[in-house]
């Protein structure tokens, strides 16, 4: 194994793997596999949310609005490349923000990828769509509030992992404090 760091452009910006990243890509996988939720935290400008953004390669373009229009090959080569799903936080949130913004980033990637290979049925892209989504990472997560963690976790199958620029202690407290979101959660700091 080459233990130099892999430099990549992304977004014209180049992307270093470094250790630090390492540790995030080995954060992440042991969440997808042992189905915890993660809290990625760090202070602000460290690179959780660009680390977050090369691993996934996520782009909003994936986002299938329509189960029958055509998938350009563009978008395909994007699906294909896709290990999950991307969501800023905004800063005015609601529940249902929140769950609209969250459950059309998981079906809109399920439907582009069931579609990607070759699936058709209506019923099927519907049903299979939420499944296909290997992991969710919702970035700014300091700026939810408990009944927006709460509608995170009714989403299902989801496999979540948060990045906070706030300290642990901080989000912590909302994510800890409430048992039914708080079970099986682990926390990785990030460090510039």
């Amino acid at each position: 194994m080459n233990s130099e760091p892999h430099s990549a452009s992304y977004h014209g910006i180049d992307f270093v793997d470094t250790k630090e990243y390492k540790r995030f890509v080995e954060f992440t996988e042991a969440c997808m596999e042992y189905r915890y939720i993660g809290i990625c935290y760090g202070e602000p400008g460290v690179g959780k949310s660009f680390a977050a953004e090369h691993y996934l390669n996520w782009d909003d373009q994936i986002v299938v609005s329509s189960f029958v229009e055509h998938l350009p090959s563009t978008i395909i080569e994007k699906v294909e490349n896709c290990r999950g799903v991307l969501m800023i936080a905004p800063v005015v949130n609601s529940p249902k923000i929140v769950q609209d913004r969250i459950k059309r980033g998981i079906e809109g990637f399920g439907v582009a990828r069931d579609r990607m290979r070759g699936e058709t049925n209506i019923v099927t892209l519907i049903y299979d769509a939420p499944k296909l989504c290997p992991l969710v990472v919702v970035d700014e997560a300091d700026r939810l509030d408990i009944k927006s963690l709460e509608q995170l976790r009714g989403i299902q199958p989801i496999k979540c992992i948060f990045l906070s620029s706030g300290h642990l202690i901080t989000f912590g407290k909302n994510i800890t404090h409430y048992g039914s979101v708080g079970r099986n959660v682990q926390s990785s700091k990030a460090m510039a």
